[in-house]
């Protein structure tokens, strides 16, 4: 198995994953804090997202579909390239609201269509 093999089967897996674990859930649950301090199941689907696409457009050297595609609007975000959690405060992290899980998925899935193209 190749390295493009692995990071196509790795991003298929959590995709598959979070299908599994994002289904029917309101956006509610999904942006739920469990405790103060903890992230929500939303912000960690869309950060896990937003990091393969910073990694895919460094690999392909392309500009990320976070911007390109308008995904950050979809999620109501600024057009940051480097805005995908990483260095995020808590309060910041708790103030991310995703939108519901369709919106999640579907950023997963234009991911993962660029990096099998």
């Amino acid at each position: 198995m190749d390295w493009q093999e692995l990071y196509i089967n790795n991003y298929r897996r959590t995709v598959t994953s979070l299908e599994k674990q994002l289904s029917d859930l309101a956006p509610e649950v999904i942006n739920r804090q469990l405790q103060p301090g903890s992230n929500s199941i939303g912000w960690i689907a869309w950060h896990i997202a937003r990091a393969q696409d910073r990694h895919l457009s460094d690999v392909f050297g392309v500009e990320q579909l976070y911007t390109t595609a308008d995904w950050y609007h979809k999620f109501g975000r600024e057009a940051d390239p480097k805005d995908s959690g990483t260095g995020h405060s808590p309060e910041q992290a708790a103030a991310f609201c995703a939108p519901d899980t369709a919106t999640l998925l579907d950023y997963h899935q234009a991911v993962i269509e660029r990096c099998t193209g």
